[in-house]
């Protein structure tokens, strides 16, 4: 696997998660499609996305360019704020999320060399002279202007084509995003499809046919994944507890930093998820996706109470949807053991916190494909979950229907496993908000203490802050699994206290986060907590 790259300083169209298929047999330049509600001319392709723009041109507020006369670009005029806010903002989440970013540049005016302005990064944008030109046909005049110096119009045997009707039928006047023959105007294509080189001022009323690149399918269609499925990570009987846990967690750490919720990144680990499952031969109907909506005002906040996103430009063009991945075990019993940890991070390599959980899961379901096991086993790979309030984790508890929630046997989170060297684990149910025992989790009990990999177990750490709470809260049965530090300083409060020491997170939500420095400052850590984790799992797993 190849480093990931970062979005958003992309040449041509959006970044594109590197593990997802670029297929060439979707569309065709011409080819007229719905989407959003509105139909579309396809005007290029590339892989699995199109540029298209609008059939028809629009009237979008009140039809002017810029909301008054004065000197301005594409980049400071009211119709781009307008086409990447409330027109943006009009699709559905899910259609959102297929709209990708595109790197604007916007020249100077071939003819009169009125500035075009500063390169922009928009969702949805306006042609330019050049890309009309390349679209609809080139008679060579934009570069070569007519010898008569008077001429302010640019037609040729195109007209035809660049004329463009309302949803009325009526021709209507659509603005280009290139500057006219000076500051306060702005080309435009006149109703009978002739280029107005010359421009018509910005504040005078017109259309628009919005042009965007379109992701033109889902990208969790099984198409996406089934041309390259990749080799798994190599395990036989005789490969320690733990060893694919840390291979997973050193590749995420170093390929899929910065898993922020509901950005490109965030997705990109969510296919990668998917691959290693195809890979390891989990059966495509047994893997599903389930996208969910970022919804109400979007804000989450630093220890230093400082926004997490760099810029209301990132908030903006975010994917608008997270996804949590679910792969299921059958197993002899439709009872399940739901198995969870959240794949995404604050901005940083996110190593413990929670590549850690993640890869534990992901070792878990490469080893108990070779089981029996008695359980079905569903592993629910939560996103959206350092968004605050566990978002992930809630729709998934949110889309269970009564039965299937009373089919849980037990739920079990793996959240910062190695956020310290203190091996814990907490197995409750909650009664009246205190950790409550039962046979099952005396069971798990004397399965820690029989394995004897130093694992501690504290009923409390089962109402920790990570995704069980919603299922303890609902009357499950959970076990929470964490590696926390001791701290013995006075006055310091941490998650809970015990034998005189505080206890809490070491490195997570921190640029220590990751997996180097981790290793450097705690040789064998890693590998010993991962090891010990692993058994206990399994060995939770294989419970009649």
């Amino acid at each position: 696997h190849e480093a990931a790259e970062e979005p958003y300083f992309v040449t041509e169209y959006a970044y594109v998660p590197a593990f997802v298929r670029h297929r060439t047999d979707i569309a065709d330049v011409g080819d007229i499609i719905e989407f959003g509600g509105y139909r579309w001319l396809v005007l290029d392709v590339q892989g699995d996305h199109a540029l298209i723009m609008t059939e028809n041109a629009l009237v979008i507020e009140d039809g002017r360019y810029h909301f008054t006369r004065m000197n301005v670009t594409w980049a400071g005029s009211t119709i781009r704020y307008h086409l990447n806010s409330q027109f943006f903002d009009s699709f559905s989440a899910a259609d959102r999320a297929r709209i990708r970013d595109t790197y604007v540049t916007t020249d100077n005016n071939p003819w009169f060399g009125s500035l075009g302005g500063d390169d922009t990064i928009d969702k949805i944008f306006l042609l330019s002279i050049e890309e009309v030109v390349r679209y609809f046909g080139d008679s060579g005049q934009w570069q070569s202007r007519p010898d008569e110096r008077h001429i302010i119009w640019l037609s040729d045997e195109y007209d035809s084509a660049r004329a463009a009707l309302n949803d009325e039928g009526t021709p209507l006047w659509w603005w280009l995003r290139s500057a006219g023959g000076n500051q306060h105007l702005a080309v435009g294509i006149d109703v009978f499809g002739v280029i107005a080189m010359y421009g018509m001022g910005v504040s005078n009323p017109g259309g628009v046919r919005p042009a965007l690149w379109l992701n033109l399918i889902g990208p969790w269609d099984y198409e996406n994944f089934a041309y390259a499925v990749r080799e798994p990570l190599h395990l036989d009987h005789e490969t320690p507890h733990g060893d694919l846990a840390v291979q997973h967690m050193l590749f995420i750490n170093d390929n899929l930093y910065s898993r922020k919720p509901f950005s490109y990144r965030e997705k990109e680990a969510a296919a990668w998820l998917v691959g290693e499952f195809l890979a390891m031969g989990h059966p495509w109907e047994n893997i599903a996706v389930q996208e969910f909506p970022l919804l109400g005002d979007f804000r989450w906040w630093n220890l230093n109470n400082q926004p997490r996103w760099e810029s209301e430009f990132e908030l903006r063009h975010t994917t608008q949807l997270s996804q949590n991945v679910i792969v299921t075990i059958p197993g002899q019993s439709e009872r399940k053991i739901i198995v969870g940890a959240h794949y995404d991070s604050w901005p940083t390599p996110g190593a413990a916190d929670n590549a850690s959980g993640t890869s534990l899961l992901l070792e878990s379901a490469q080893r108990m494909l070779r089981m029996d096991n008695y359980y079905t086993i569903v592993y629910v790979f939560f996103g959206g979950h350092e968004a605050g309030g566990f978002l992930g984790a809630d729709y998934f508890i949110q889309s269970l229907t009564s039965r299937q929630s009373d089919n849980i046997a037990l739920m079990i989170n793996a959240d910062a496993l190695v956020d310290g060297p203190y091996i814990f684990y907490g197995a409750a149910y909650n009664d009246d908000w205190q950790p409550g025992a039962n046979a099952l989790t005396r069971q798990i009990d004397a399965i820690a203490e029989e394995i004897d990999m130093g694992l501690i177990g504290h009923p409390p750490v089962a109402f920790l802050n990570s995704d069980q709470q919603g299922f303890i809260g609902r009357g499950h049965t959970v076990v929470h699994m964490s590696g926390l530090t001791r701290v013995e300083l006075p006055g310091y409060a941490g998650f809970f206290e015990m034998d005189g020491g505080q206890f809490t997170r070491g490195v997570s939500h921190t640029q220590n986060d990751d997996f180097h420095v981790i290793e450097e400052r705690w040789p064998g850590k890693i590998q010993r907590n991962m090891r010990a984790f692993s058994i206990f799992l399994e060995e939770m797993l294989m419970m009649q």
